[in-house]
């Protein structure tokens, strides 16, 4: 379409109405600016806004696409085409957004039945107890939803067979009876003793008892203390704790002397901010990172200290130009693009190993 000549057609049309800018920009529901800009073309009229301009005007639709007065018997047809079609787009688009609600829904629905099958079913219990100079100790004792597993841990005599029992109202109910050395794995239904025993519950009915060599029969009470339970919404994660990472000493003794002198570190991470470049190190890992702003390009050089090992990767706009991983003291590219390489390993060797990790 000759948008020009568009612009040139609304301005002859207004000025034959003798409408103003402002009225005219009042009839389609626009502001002024709007009929100046189509007027001088420097925006274009959408269709809808062509159907609106030919219906005020009085002119067909085509007459409005050509930018000229012609006759109007395919008017009618024209418009019901663009209506129809936009029609269809409308269609399309409720059943598009209705798929999407039915999948959201159905999802939501698989997630909600998922967490209340799953939330705080998982309890992991240690297992301790001692009496008449016999103890247990490392024991572990895992109860699902469905199912219950039982290994006992160390026993300080050696019994060739074990009764674990839960009581109550002074009525043994066995859970396992034989051999010490195996894990028990139980499914827990209706009729289990446990089914739907809370923790207070088990840990003070819970018992093992055994016959010693001297035909005693020893019965300590189990103790249970709680390990795990899957009662939280979001996953924590757990603090890495080391007991060389609180010792400064241990901790500088992993830094090479220049990034120690040069760089801004943390019991964890060393950096350190200059033009168009940020260098860390990675104490722990013992990983030296550059990333490079040059010209257009973004660098990342990471080099594995303890492996001699370099990973270069360089990206324009976000796509990736260059990649390859280098290794000393085999002077080999082991992989990604290979060729040419050399002045990515001669600057990292010139300006960031032999200057920081010496």
């Amino acid at each position: 379409m000759d948008f020009e000549q568009i612009g040139k057609f609304i301005k002859q049309l207004r000025e034959e109405k003798c409408w103003s800018q402002e009225e005219l920009a009042s009839k389609i529901y626009v502001d002024r600016s709007t009929i100046a800009k189509w007027e001088r073309n420097v925006h274009e009229p959408s269709i809808q806004m062509l159907i609106a301009l030919s219906e005020v005007f009085e002119v067909s639709l085509n007459e409005m696409l050509t930018g000229k007065k012609e006759e109007a018997e395919k008017e009618k047809g024209i418009i019901h085409y663009l209506k129809h079609q936009e029609a269809k787009i409308k269609k399309t688009r409720h059943f598009l957004l209705l798929t999407l609600a039915i999948l959201i829904i159905a999802v939501s629905i698989f997630f909600l039945y998922y967490f209340l099958e799953t939330y705080n079913t998982i309890f992991v219990y240690q297992i301790n107890g001692e009496a008449n100079s016999f103890e247990i100790h490392n024991g572990l004792f895992i109860k699902m939803k469905d199912k219950v597993y039982l290994q006992f841990g160390t026993i300080s005599t050696s019994p060739t067979s074990v009764q674990v029992y839960y009581l109550e109202n002074n009525e043994k109910k066995v859970l396992y009876s034989g051999d010490p050395t195996i894990t028990l794995i139980d499914r827990i239904t209706k009729n289990h003793p446990l089914y739907k025993k809370n923790l207070n519950d088990i840990s003070n009915h819970l018992y093992l008892e055994f016959t010693t060599t001297e035909k005693n029969v020893v019965t300590i009470k189990l103790n249970l203390e709680k390990e795990f339970q899957n009662d939280q919404l979001f996953f924590k994660g757990y603090e890495k704790q080391e007991d060389s990472m609180n010792d400064s000493t241990s901790s500088t003794s992993k830094i090479p002397m220049a990034i120690l002198k040069n760089f801004v570190c943390d019991s964890n991470m060393c950096i350190l901010s200059q033009k168009n470049q940020t260098l860390t190190y990675d104490i722990w890992e013992e990983i030296f990172t550059i990333e490079e702003k040059k010209e257009d390009q973004n660098l990342t050089y990471e080099y594995i200290v303890n492996q001699n090992l370099l990973k270069f990767q360089s990206k324009k706009n976000g796509q990736i130009l260059k990649e390859f991983t280098y290794q000393w003291p085999i002077l080999a590219c082991d992989i990604g693009t290979c060729a040419n390489v050399s002045n990515e390993i001669k600057n990292f060797e010139e300006n960031f190993k032999n200057r920081y990790l010496k």
